[in-house]
C-alpha cells in the first residue's frame, strides 16, 4: 500500500506540469516523435526530451523505436494501474460506509482533461 502512494504522489506531481499533462493528451491521441512533439507544442527539443523522461521514467509513456526516429505513445496499462491505485488508497482513507468511488468518475477527469487542453484533435494554445 505504501509504495502504491508512493507511486501515486510521484505520478501527480509530475503530471502537475502543464506541458507534461499537454504531452499526455497529444500521445492519448497518436504516436509522435520527439520532433513532433516540440514543434507541436512550440517548445525546445530539450524541454520535450526532459519531461518525455519525467513520463517516462514513472511508465507514462513508451518508446517505439524504428530504424529511423523513435515514436513516443501513451502506456495505456499505467494509466489503468493509476486509476487501481487511485480508487484502493482512497478506499482505504474511507472510514464512511456511504462513500463509493465510481468507476465514471476517472472517465469525466479524463475527458476534462482533453476538453481543457485540445479542440477535436488540436491543441489549444
Amino acid at each position: 500500500m505504501f509504495q502504491d502512494n508512493l507511486v501515486l504522489q510521484q505520478t501527480v506531481s509530475v503530471l502537475t506540469d502543464k506541458s507534461r499533462l499537454k504531452l499526455v493528451g497529444l500521445l492519448s491521441f497518436q504516436a509522435y516523435s520527439l520532433e513532433e512533439l516540440a514543434s507541436l507544442l512550440d517548445r525546445k527539443v530539450s524541454q520535450v526530451a526532459r519531461n518525455l523522461r519525467k513520463l517516462q521514467h514513472l511508465g507514462l509513456i513508451e518508446t517505439e523505436k524504428t530504424e529511423l526516429v523513435s515514436r513516443y505513445t501513451l502506456n495505456m496499462q499505467s494509466f489503468s494501474r493509476l486509476k487501481t491505485c487511485w480508487y484502493t488508497s482512497q478506499e482505504a482513507l474511507s472510514t464512511d460506509d456511504e462513500i463509493t468511488f465510481d468507476e465514471s468518475i476517472f472517465e469525466e477527469w479524463e475527458q476534462k482533461i482533453v476538453r481543457r487542453f485540445f479542440t477535436g484533435t488540436r491543441l489549444r494554445a
